[in-house]
């Protein structure tokens, strides 16, 4: 079976890292290979096979090759000189998602910038705001809760006032982001 014919997403772009990445570890969940882009790639039992060592290097092949068959033609230098699943993720990653000061402040700026605006549902306004928070996870800076809850209470709409007061009322143990989701509903 043809790459195209198995693999029914976008290929990475200078657009679509996002969601790329998430098509990807889809992908290799699908083909039973995601254990060979976790963080430490697995490791044969020492009393494996010549079959079974023959087997996790081909599918640790098919790993890499599904991963590098999903790249643009522009974009596969990131990945021409790696020979490893995880290494050819975590190398595509440091691209698409540095973690300098610079990203970290453009983030930054873009969580704190977050508007409720006339078209937003409050689902996707805290969805936006969470997607924010954890994309400066990500690149190395964790926002206390606390700032996540404020964040999600600081741009609504007058009509949220009287809510947002009484939030400010918890005490710090209940004001977290997950009751404020909740409170806003």
């Amino acid at each position: 079976m043809a790459f195209a014919e198995s693999c029914n997403f976008e290929k990475l772009n200078n657009n679509n890292y996002k969601q790329w990445k998430f098509n990807i570890k889809m992908q290799l969940l699908n083909l039973g290979l995601i254990e060979f882009v976790n963080k430490q790639e697995p490791v044969l039992d020492t009393e494996a096979t010549k079959a079974d060592k023959q087997n996790f290097e081909l599918r640790k092949a098919k790993a890499l090759s599904t991963i590098c068959l999903s790249i643009d033609e522009n974009l596969k230098s990131i990945v021409y000189n790696i020979d490893s699943p995880v290494a050819a993720l975590q190398e595509i990653e440091n691209v698409f998602e540095p973690r300098s000061r610079a990203r970290i402040g453009a983030l930054r700026k873009k969580f704190l910038n977050i508007l409720f605006l006339p078209s937003d549902t409050m689902s996707s306004y805290i969805g936006k705001i969470s997607q924010a928070a954890k994309d400066l996870e990500n690149a190395g800076k964790v926002i206390p809760d606390d700032q996540i809850a404020y964040q999600m209470l600081a741009n609504l709409p007058r009509r949220y006032d009287n809510l947002v007061m009484q939030l400010y009322q918890l005490d710090d143990k209940n004001f977290t982001s997950l009751n404020v989701q909740k409170s806003l509903g």
